[in-house]
């Protein structure tokens, strides 16, 4: 699967594009302000905010939302996690310095 490239200008993406932030959300952009983006987040449907150039937010393929929404299905944060390149040792030092252990 081929990967959408990382975006550094807000003019490559636009609103009604699905984009992913920073947390590996795919988000239906509704706002688009100079770097600032916003929306919706296709998961959980909370409200999503990033910067296009330094949160590294990026357009989405469908086939990437498809799989995102079927991994955050399987086990939510971690297993996005997962299909974005972190391995397990990672993920549990990132909890474990960064968020509250579950």
């Amino acid at each position: 699967m081929k990967k959408a490239s990382r975006s550094k200008k807000a003019h490559d993406l636009k609103v009604g594009d699905v984009y992913q932030d920073c947390d590996y959300h795919p988000v239906r952009c509704t706002e688009l302000d100079g770097d600032d983006i916003s929306g919706i987040s296709l998961l959980d449907k909370s409200g999503r905010n990033c910067s296009v150039k330094h949160c590294g937010a990026r357009k989405m393929t469908k086939d990437e939302v498809e799989k995102a929404v079927a991994a955050w299905k399987k086990g939510g944060e971690k297993e996005l996690m997962r299909l974005n390149g972190w391995k397990n040792n990672d993920i549990q030092k990132f909890y474990r310095n960064w968020r509250l252990l579950q």
